[in-house]
């Protein structure tokens, strides 16, 4: 037993020399005094196992790391691709809006009264035609301010014709005097003459004298008269204009009392009832012409440029029909806000399929443009630089091409586009997928559509 007990230390000892230094080495010298103080068999035995359990241990944890594997290479990204060509798009320009009358008029009441009378079955919706009456004012105080006008006129008429008549009498009294005048004259130069030959008295003369002093005043009188009469005369003319208009005003009260239609169209909202009272300028009803609309389009500054009264436009009413319309009129001053300029247009509407506010799309068609065209998915931002993956070589892989774009256009699908100025050329394989994982020169594997 002492023999193998001594095999056991002497290896433990090799071994503790190898792996162990320091306070390993003396634990192994104690372990070996220990045993040979005492050489009971299972002190032995416990000894020997406790030994050889540390030296286990200190192999296992000084052994060196396996070699690991060396990773594989990484595979290809997967990308779809497409060969750029030149295409030519059309030019349209989509703008939204909504459509107006192409009359709309609030119609209010220039007397005040009360409404009496009211067109049977009027009502929101209903047709209605240029010149039918839709509401009346009691016509009662209208008709009296006619009738005080009418006796205002005819009493101006007589005081005219009275006044004619004082003229005419003025005129023909003046005619008179003018005569007596004349005789008087004459009257003085034949007694001038007998009182010259001496076959006469000097009281002849100064009677004739007197006598043509009488005829000259009795002239000038009359001339006073005349005048004075024609001035009465042409008071009394315009007192009759001045009746006269205020039959015309009161007969035009009494004709505006009731409310004419203005022009063909529909009854939009009626604001009054039999019973209600109007003031002037209180709204009465509205009429709306809708046989054709109104679009005022805000079209961006930048668009505006090539279009043209008379150019066709392209109408389209959410869920609704489509008409073409034509341009009316741009206004040429730009909203500072919204650096948009106003495009009115003319939508048909013969068969009233339209309603005024409908919200409609309208396309304003500015031709065509060649280039090569890009969806905002078929390129990145690098930098802050918009870029494509061209690919290249064989195997294929991919380089990043800085690009300058156009302005972005949007077709008649609601598909965006934007045309490349700079940066490819037709005949260019570029990445349209998996654009987020691909790096300069990196391989790729293009995918088959």
């Amino acid at each position: 037993m002492g023999t193998v007990l001594d095999f056991f230390v002497t290896v433990l000892w090799t071994v503790g020399a190898r792996y162990f230094t320091g306070n390993g080495i003396l634990c192994f010298l104690n372990l070996r005094t220990t045993m040979a103080q005492h050489r009971s068999p299972v002190l032995s035995f416990l000894l020997v196992v406790i030994a050889v359990s540390l030296c286990l241990m200190a192999i296992y944890g000084t052994r060196p790391d396996p070699p690991r594997p060396m990773a594989p290479a990484p595979s290809p990204a997967p990308v779809r691709t497409r060969i750029l060509e030149l295409q030519e798009k059309p030019l349209d320009i989509r703008v939204w809006g909504n459509l107006l009358a192409w009359q709309d008029v609030t119609l209010s009441a220039e007397q005040a009264g009360k409404v009496v009378w009211k067109k049977p079955g009027l009502e929101t919706g209903s047709v209605i035609h240029e010149g039918e009456p839709l509401l009346k004012l009691d016509p009662v105080p209208f008709e009296l301010a006619v009738r005080r006008a009418e006796a205002s006129v005819k009493s101006a008429n007589a005081a005219l014709e009275s006044q004619q008549a004082t003229v005419l009498g003025a005129r023909r009294a003046l005619h008179s005097a003018r005569q007596q005048e004349t005789l008087a004259d004459r009257e003085l130069q034949r007694a001038t003459q007998l009182e010259r030959r001496g076959d006469t008295s000097a009281s002849v003369l100064d009677l004739a004298e007197k006598g043509r002093v009488v005829a000259v005043a009795a002239r000038e009188s009359a001339e006073y008269a005349l005048a004075a009469a024609e001035g009465s005369l042409r008071v009394s003319s315009a007192q009759r204009e001045e009746a006269s208009a205020a039959l015309a005003t009161a007969f035009d009260a009494l004709q505006r009392s009731t409310l004419h239609v203005p022009f063909d169209g529909e009854l939009g909202t009626l604001f009054v009832d039999i019973g209600d009272w109007l003031g002037p300028g209180v709204p009465a009803l509205q009429v709306v012409d809708r046989s054709r609309l109104r679009a005022n389009l805000q079209v961006p500054t930048d668009d505006v440029l090539g279009i043209q009264v008379g150019d066709s436009v392209h109408i389209q009413a959410t869920f609704g029909p489509e008409v073409e319309g034509v341009v009316l009129g741009i206004n040429p001053t730009v909203q500072r806000e919204s650096r948009s300029q106003s495009v009115v247009v003319e939508v048909p509407n013969a068969n009233q399929r339209f309603s005024v506010g409908t919200h409609v799309e309208a396309t304003l068609r500015k031709g065509t443009h060649q280039a090569l065209w890009l969806s905002p998915s078929d390129y990145s931002l690098m930098k802050s630089v918009p870029g494509a993956w061209v690919l290249s070589g064989s195997p294929a892989t991919v380089q990043a091409a800085p690009l300058r774009l156009g302005r972005p256009l949007v077709d008649r699908d609601g598909l965006t586009w934007l045309p490349v100025q700079s940066g490819l050329t037709a005949g260019q394989r570029i990445a349209i997928s998996n654009l987020e994982v691909l790096t300069e020169g990196a391989p790729v594997q293009p995918l088959q559509d």
